[in-house]
């Protein structure tokens, strides 16, 4: 599935401009399930943070978090915009991706200093909540997807273990998409995630052995590299778009007379590392919660 089936199943995928009147410095509004903010006016001097999750905006330390400061991961920022001038159209270049909890009330939250202000919102949907997956129609499965990515065998204090995930069963892993969050299955365990577009650089000793605070080599194809620890779910801002690239190679003139190597396929490839320094082997579950662009 993806965008495409979904459309095809009778989405409505707009533009539009949503406005935001404030009266206390915060609140909610209904943006869509799935959405790309494009620019934002506001009708005084203010700045404006928008938050997936309630309990993201009305945490105390995001709260007093001064503008241009790291956010917190288990925050979930979709975007903080500090805007100088009135009625003026600020145009947000990346797009910021939000991406509600809940498709059944897709509320997104707000905080906004100076309390009493006025937005509008140019935003681009890109989920219809109101059409659901349903047998005998192009959109059979929800694009909304938890894939879970177990390694074959236990990981000892600070060892690696490496692999390829394909789906067999439902959910499928897309070929595109947009990843939102990560997560353990148990609360004790601690590691270090990697996820890769090709399955050349689960094979590369350079990039298995590079630490976290290095930057990876650009060719790498590295799409995240996080540490999840514990009960905590990491939010990634800005949230991430995906893309199995295992197909195209390095020469980009000969997608002009093969285009099918500009074809994904529904695998991802990773890297998983006990970062306990002690204690016994682990066998971690990543649960990784996407949105589905193309499957």
């Amino acid at each position: 599935m993806g965008l495409k089936e979904q459309v095809q199943a009778g989405a409505k995928i707009t533009r539009d401009v949503i406005t935001v009147t404030d009266t206390v410095g915060s609140g909610s509004v209904a943006l869509g399930g799935s959405f790309l903010i494009l620019s934002i006016e506001s009708t005084q001097p203010a700045r404006l943070r928008i938050y997936d999750t309630i309990q993201s905006r009305d945490d105390s330390t995001e709260i007093s978090r001064i503008f241009g400061s790291t956010v917190p991961p288990t925050v979930a920022l979709v975007g903080d915009y500090s805007m100088s001038l009135s009625n003026t159209v600020y145009t947000i270049n990346p797009a910021s991706i939000g991406h509600t909890n809940s498709a059944t009330t897709p509320l997104t939250y707000y905080r906004c200093t100076p309390s009493g202000s006025s937005f509008k919102i140019n935003r681009l949907l890109i989920e219809d909540t109101s059409i659901t997956p349903a047998i005998n129609t192009s959109y059979t499965e929800n694009n909304r997807r938890l894939i879970q990515i177990t390694p074959s065998s236990t990981i000892a204090a600070l060892a690696y273990a490496s692999g390829t995930f394909t789906s067999i069963t439902s959910p499928t892993v897309p070929k595109t998409y947009i990843m939102v969050s990560a997560s353990l299955a148990n609360s004790s365990h601690m590691v270090r995630f990697r996820m890769y577009n090709n399955s050349g650089s689960i094979y590369n000793v350079s990039e298995r052995n590079r630490l976290f605070a290095t930057e990876p080599s650009e060719s790498i194809g590295l799409i995240i590299d996080t540490v999840i620890s514990g009960s905590n779910i990491v939010y990634f801002t800005p949230k991430i778009i995906g893309a199995n690239l295992q197909n195209m190679g390095n020469d980009l003139s000969e997608l002009i007379t093969d285009p099918t190597k500009m074809e994904g396929i529904n695998s991802v490839y990773y890297y998983m590392q006990n970062v306990s320094s002690s204690g016994s082997p682990i066998t971690p579950t990543v649960n990784l919660h996407v949105f589905s662009l193309e499957d």
